[in-house]
Parts: C-alpha cells; sequence; structure tokens
C-alpha cells in the first residue's frame, strides 16, 4: 500500500508514530493489529530492532489472516533477515494472501550473496502454489537470483 501520508512516516520517523503503532498491535481487533503492522513496516528499518520482537510475537499468536500478511509483509519492509524462518513458517499457510506476502517477504528477508536454502526452497515451492499471483511473484524472485 503506498498513500502521501505513508510516504511521511516513512520518510520522518518519529517515537510518537512507533510507540503509536507497536500499541495497536495488542489491539482487540483485527483491523487495529494489521494498521499498527502496516504503520511499523512503513517506518522502515529505522526502528526494526525494537518493532521486530513486537511483530514476531504477534505472528506466533495471530489467528486473522489479514493481520498475518499485513505482520509479514512489515517483517519483510524491514528487512528482518532473524525473522526468515518465522516468515516461512506460512509457506503453505491456507490463505493465497498470506502465501503471497510470504512470497513477497523472502528475498527483502535474505542475503543475495548467500541465500538461505530453505528461503530458495519455500520459493521453489510457492512457484507452484494454485493462485497464479502467488506463483507469478514466486518465479520472478527465483529468476531475479534471490
Amino acid at each position: 500500500m503506498d498513500h502521501p501520508l505513508l510516504t511521511v512516516l516513512r520518510d520522518h520517523p518519529t517515537r510518537a508514530v512507533f510507540d503509536a503503532a507497536a500499541g495497536l498491535l495488542g489491539a482487540a481487533d483485527p483491523a487495529s493489529r494489521s494498521a499498527g503492522a502496516l504503520l511499523l513496516g512503513e517506518l522502515g528499518p529505522g526502528f526494526g530492532a525494537e518493532a521486530v520482537p513486537k511483530l514476531s510475537d504477534l505472528l506466533a499468536r495471530e489467528p486473522d489472516p489479514v493481520t498475518v500478511g499485513w505482520v509479514i509483509a512489515a517483517l519483510g519492509r524491514i528487512g528482518a533477515r532473524e525473522a526468515l524462518g518465522e516468515v516461512l513458517s506460512f509457506t503453505d499457510h491456507p490463505d493465497t494472501r498470506v502465501r503471497l506476502q510470504v512470497a513477497i517477504a523472502i528475498p527483502r528477508l535474505v542475503d543475495p550473496a548467500d541465500v538461505d536454502p530453505s528461503a530458495a526452497s519455500a520459493l521453489r515451492y510457492l512457484g507452484q502454489d494454485e493462485d497464479p499471483g502467488v506463483r507469478a511473484v514466486a518465479e520472478r524472485a527465483v529468476h531475479s537470483g534471490r
């Protein structure tokens, strides 16, 4: 998602925005949790050291597939290589949107000079997905060498 307000957040991340976004991760409703994940991802790697554990905690317990997708997207945008294993655990998730976010995130979570074999395997697996969008993203990543 790209919106002018998100661009402002990305270009001028602040502690107040981080704290507000992190606070949303504990909200009762999935839409608020999704918004928190989206905002943390948009803040980028500057707050990554603080955001990744919070996002990983939510990912481990989140039942809503839309929110799971946003958490995975945020981890990818941050470039949270330490979360690769957690993201890969959703490779065969029943929800297409989650698998799509996994395929998008994997290239952002690996060292392009030394791609983790499990990441390459997951992309090959997703390249055979039943959904054409998931397949296309995964195949593009495989062919780009990541």
